[in-house]
């Protein structure tokens, strides 16, 4: 398997602060922590998680450019932790 990336983002349209994560992250990188807004799913789809360590309610993105996660129906700064499915 081909690794997968996705880089996560502070505000909407890819601004602040940002995190590349090709492997799993059980708290949301680099303190973005309910802070992500936008997301740019660079290969694979990855599972986005409302709490740490995958817990709560989840949303599946594949590959594309998501400026605003509530346009990909997630509520803003509500993802704490990610992992390639």
């Amino acid at each position: 398997m081909n690794a997968a990336e996705v880089i996560v983002y502070e505000h909407v349209n890819f601004g602040g602060k940002s995190f590349d994560a090709t492997s799993d992250q059980p708290g949301a990188g680099d303190n973005l922590n309910d802070k992500i807004s936008s997301i740019k799913v660079k290969s694979g789809t990855w599972r986005f998680y409302e709490y740490i360590n995958y817990g709560g309610r989840y949303w599946d993105l594949g590959p594309g450019e998501y400026s605003s996660v509530e346009s990909a129906g997630i509520p803003d700064n509500s993802i704490s932790s990610f992992r390639q499915i």
